[in-house]
């Protein structure tokens, strides 16, 4: 082989590993940036999960059962009040105190969302494009002869095909995520 040849192979076969090393680091790079992605959306669902969950257990306060769909989930959050409970007096400390209870009544909004500016029209919407809407199911289940309502919210179109973000369950009187 002469060194015109060799000088071209060697030019061919540089090009070739660049080309490579550039295919190679496009394919690391691509699965990082796509596993940030996914985490990042994740994390607004799970904190949109999580308001979810807390607007059910005070509505589930101030009416006994959780709401069946988001329309009556965000009529219960402008419109409700919840109850909470004051304690005075401990009948540790002193024997002859006199125990009070009294109640206070919070608006639902302030009560659940610590404001009443928070778009809670877009309460059961997923984000971050806020297109799909989280489903939704409530139910009862028994366990030791005792009735108690149950509900479940899930994302329908989620982002990572590996889980299924959701919280609470049909199955089982719970009030946590699946993220955990």
């Amino acid at each position: 082989m002469n060194s015109k040849t060799k000088t071209i192979v060697m030019l061919v076969l540089l090009v070739v590993n660049i080309g490579l090393a550039i295919g190679i680091y496009k394919l690391i790079i691509g699965d990082v940036r796509k596993q940030a992605k996914i985490e990042k959306i994740d994390d607004l669902v799970i904190d949109k999960l999580k308001v979810i969950r807390n607007a059910q257990v005070a509505y589930r306060q101030m009416n006994g059962k959780f709401a069946p769909d988001f329309p009556t989930l965000i009529s219960g959050m402008k419109n409700g009040r919840v109850a909470e409970y004051k304690k005075s007096g401990d009948k540790d400390k002193d024997p002859n105190a006199i125990v009070r209870l009294d109640t206070i009544y919070t608006d639902a909004m302030e009560y659940v969302f610590k404001s009443y500016d928070y778009p809670v029209d877009k309460l059961g919407l997923v984000p971050p494009a806020d297109t799909a809407t989280f489903i939704m199911a409530t139910g009862n289940i028994t366990k030791n002869a005792v009735t108690l309502p149950t509900f479940e919210v899930k994302d329908p179109y989620p982002f990572n095909p590996s889980r299924t973000l959701k919280v609470g369950s049909l199955d089982d009187a719970i009030d946590f995520g699946n993220w955990k």
